[in-house]
């Protein structure tokens, strides 16, 4: 499963913010908001769709550092090894954030 490709840009819209590719006569996502007299579910829509608009540079830079500094071929003892509890753990966490972007379930 592919993804529409980057970079993505978050535009306010009276109806809530919307999420725009490289095409800007459709939007990727809409953060669909109910009245704007209610103030938290817009307080934090600007935040949910930047953070939203950056997934493809946050899902590039999690492969392109999982490259760099964790060899796909190690075991999981050979990259403890060489890059300590922290490091560890960040590979892990990078690679589950890979997989969660990436599955098609």
């Amino acid at each position: 499963m592919a993804h529409t490709p980057g970079p993505w840009k978050p535009y306010n819209h009276p109806s809530g913010w919307r999420i725009y590719g490289r095409s800007k006569k459709e939007p990727i996502c809409v953060f669909c908001m109910g009245d704007r007299d209610e103030e938290t579910p817009f307080r934090n829509a600007e935040a949910n769709a930047r953070l939203a608009a950056a997934a493809p540079d946050l899902l590039a830079a999690l492969k392109t550092l999982l490259t760099e500094y964790a060899d796909k071929n190690a075991t999981d003892d050979q990259l403890l090894k060489s890059l300590g509890g922290i490091g560890f753990r960040a590979v892990l966490s990078a690679r589950a954030a890979i997989a969660k972007a990436e599955s098609a379930s």
